[in-house]
């Protein structure tokens, strides 16, 4: 198990941005961004993990891919 002082905020971000895309699926880019709220230009940077979401904006993101937020946890840092 990885220590939480172990795990850099690049890891977190490209992380958080793996699973975004890979729990949308075959739906657009253009879809999921309008139903959390956001432009797609900001869905494709969290996807890309060149930023990461808010708390905020991240359960914007749970809600359009209808889950639950924790599904974005680091399961090796918890």
């Amino acid at each position: 198990m990885r220590i939480l002082a172990d795990v850099t905020n690049e890891e977190i971000v490209e992380s958080v941005g793996e699973r975004i895309r890979t729990l949308r699926g075959d739906r657009t880019i253009e879809a999921m961004a309008e139903r959390a709220d956001v432009t797609w230009n900001t869905w494709w940077r969290w996807e890309a993990g060149i930023f990461k979401p808010s708390l905020t904006k991240l359960a914007n993101v749970a809600d359009a891919l209808e889950v639950k937020v924790c599904l974005f946890e680091d399961e090796e840092a918890a």
